[in-house]
């Protein structure tokens, strides 16, 4: 079973009822694209800690706060942005009792000025970063929205 919109000569849209999975088509009914509907939508979980972190991580768009504690040097990613929609997430970066770690960005990140804020690395110090992109993690703007939160 299906749900069938349309809007003139305008795109057309298909949601299968039962499914996760929503068909778009460009006016003609040519041009097709299977989404997965879940992935359309920005932040569905509020927060998620994923605990102890060392080496490479992932970091999901869809919770809207991810929450790390570095355990030693960090190599991130980011998951789950879909090109064209907006998605953003606050990573909650904190340092463990030792310190002294560091996180490397994907080479996709740009910074205000063009230059990476210097991140703290201090014994329990808290950083607490905002990355959006709109074309699916192709480009993510990064900011130290807080710094040495301890």
């Amino acid at each position: 079973q299906s749900i069938n919109i349309s809007q003139g000569s305008g795109a057309n849209v298909t949601i299968l009822t039962g499914e996760t999975k929503v068909v778009y088509l460009d006016g003609a009914g040519s041009g097709a694209a299977v989404v997965d509907a879940n992935a359309k939508l920005a932040n569905t979980d509020d927060y998620l800690d994923v605990g102890n972190v060392t080496g490479s991580q992932a970091i999901s768009f869809s919770n809207s706060v991810n929450e790390i504690t570095l355990t030693g040097d960090a190599t991130l990613s980011f998951t789950g942005a879909v090109s064209g929609t907006p998605a953003t997430t606050t990573l909650i970066v904190n340092q463990d009792g030792t310190g002294g770690h560091s996180i490397t960005w994907p080479a996709a990140a740009k910074y205000a000025g063009g230059v990476e804020p210097p991140q703290t690395t201090g014994a329990s110090d808290i950083d607490i970063w905002s990355i959006f992109t709109v074309d699916g993690g192709t480009t993510l703007f990064v900011s130290l929205g807080l710094k040495d939160a301890s």
